[in-house]
């Protein structure tokens, strides 16, 4: 996220991420009923290609669950690559 003072552009892109109003289930599985956006969330394009996201495809969500603890916990907030269809072992496939 961007932390600036008054006044001062950023060096690099920023990118409003839609903060969708769904929970990622790290339990039990959840089926969301829709994709409504409860705000936006200012990140860097530079940041999101460092960590490799296609920042066209973005979103934030917050997870329910304590499954995947603890390296996701219940309520952290989570970037997604909604390009990304496929797991692979210790990586990921479009």
């Amino acid at each position: 996220m961007v932390q600036a003072k008054q006044n001062v552009a950023p060096s690099t892109p920023i990118r409003l991420l839609p903060r969708l109003a769904v929970e990622a289930s790290a339990g039990k599985g959840l089926i969301s009923a829709g994709e409504d956006v409860e705000g936006y969330v200012a990140i860097s394009d530079e940041y999101l290609r460092e960590i490799n996201v296609d920042p066209r495809y973005a979103h934030i969500l917050r997870v329910s669950g304590r499954s995947k603890a603890p390296t996701i916990n219940d309520k952290d907030v989570v970037i997604i690559d909604t390009s990304v269809r496929a797991v692979a072992s210790e990586g990921f496939t479009r």
